[in-house]
């Protein structure tokens, strides 16, 4: 299979061929010695959403997203690294959405044990001492939860630009 960019040669020592390097550098997914970091800020945010599993970080992200928020739902509860939720969002306002480990199990069926749940409690105290606003969702709904989330934003943000042209 012949890869654009990608040149095979002969190998120098020993019988067949190799792949070369692709033409004018290096490697595609690795950074020459010579290549600078790149230096550029993550994108900013209006609202990071974090939380435990089934906490409701995506489908909340996603109704603010339909008001016009820019929101991410950032699954810090898989990281080791602290500030995680800084480093990929920087958001303007910090949501942490909690849901206890009986009820997180019963939203997605999840075989979760009460040691993981309390793992992933402790990899997010973090972004909890952090928040802006810590918000229990056991016992409501989606529409409620992103009801309370978007009231708060508009008290603490004003409202939201027109969707169009939002990404960051």
């Amino acid at each position: 299979m012949r890869l654009p960019g990608w040149t095979v040669e002969p190998r120098r020592s020993g019988a067949g061929l190799r792949a070369a390097r692709p033409r004018g550098g290096a490697h595609p997914n690795r950074r020459s010695a010579r290549s600078p970091r790149p230096t550029q800020a993550p994108p900013r945010w209006d609202v990071g959403l974090v939380g435990p599993c089934a906490a409701g970080k995506t489908t909340v992200a996603r109704g603010l997203q339909a008001l016009g928020w820019r929101a991410k739902a950032i699954a810090q509860e898989h990281s080791f690294v602290p500030d995680m939720w800084q480093r990929l969002t920087r958001p303007r306002v910090l949501v942490f959405l909690d849901v206890s480990w009986a009820e997180a199990c019963r939203r997605k069926a999840l075989r979760l044990s009460p040691e993981a749940y309390a793992e992933q409690q402790q990899r997010l105290a973090h972004a909890r001492a952090h928040a802006d606003l810590v918000l229990p969702t056991d016992g409501l709904s989606p529409a409620q939860t992103i009801a309370r989330v978007d009231a708060f934003l508009r008290a603490r943000l004003g409202s939201p630009a027109a969707p169009e042209g939002r990404s960051p």
